[in-house]
């Protein structure tokens, strides 16, 4: 699961200062900053689900670290540091995420997903089998045009497939199959009358 608040969606990055009190510093520029999270739960036999506690799943992963439920998270490596370093941001998960079935690592949208990077965002990937981070990539950066630095500059995350473009290529095929037959069967009903 991943979450996200509306901090991001509301600020952007280097907008101007709304405080009309401020009137002497009208240039003045701020970027905002979300807050998110990444949790994770198992299925149990009988339908229901368990969420993580103190870090671990099905006694699995994670770290106490004071940050999740029970105290610990699974997604424990969900922060940001700088090149000295320091950490700094200690929640960067901005709600997208997708999961291939199989698949050994799950990729969360973040802010900040390399180290020494600032005001970027991009794609995370943490590993299911203990939720330490496996690689991350930068999709947009402060020097962009448009970038939108801590802010929500991402969206969900969707995973295409093979067999998701074989289902799309079975459908047309299945659709040229239908106007070839009504053709056909026009063409049939013309002789016979």
């Amino acid at each position: 699961m991943s979450f996200l608040d509306r901090d991001g969606f509301q600020t952007g990055y280097k907008n101007y200062d709304t405080d009309a009190s401020d009137e002497g510093n009208n240039d003045e520029k701020f970027g905002g900053c979300t807050s998110g999270d990444a949790l994770i739960a198992s299925m149990n036999s009988d339908g229901t689900a368990t969420l993580e506690n103190n870090g671990e799943i099905d006694g699995d992963g994670g770290v106490s670290n004071g940050e999740g439920p029970g105290g610990g998270e699974f997604f424990h490596l969900d922060y940001w540091q700088n090149s000295q370093g320091d950490v700094y941001h200690e929640e960067i998960v901005q709600g997208g995420t997708a999961y291939l079935v199989g698949s050994d690592s799950i990729p969360f949208v973040v802010f900040d997903p390399v180290y020494s990077t600032a005001n970027s965002g991009g794609v995370k990937f943490f590993k299911n089998e203990d939720g330490t981070s496996t690689d991350a990539k930068i999709l947009y950066d402060s020097d962009e045009n448009g970038s939108q630095g801590k802010s929500a500059g991402l969206g969900d995350l969707e995973i295409l497939t093979d067999l998701h473009r074989l289902r799309l290529e079975i459908g047309f095929g299945l659709i040229r199959m239908v106007m070839v037959f009504k053709v056909l069967m026009r063409l049939a009903l013309k002789v016979l009358s």
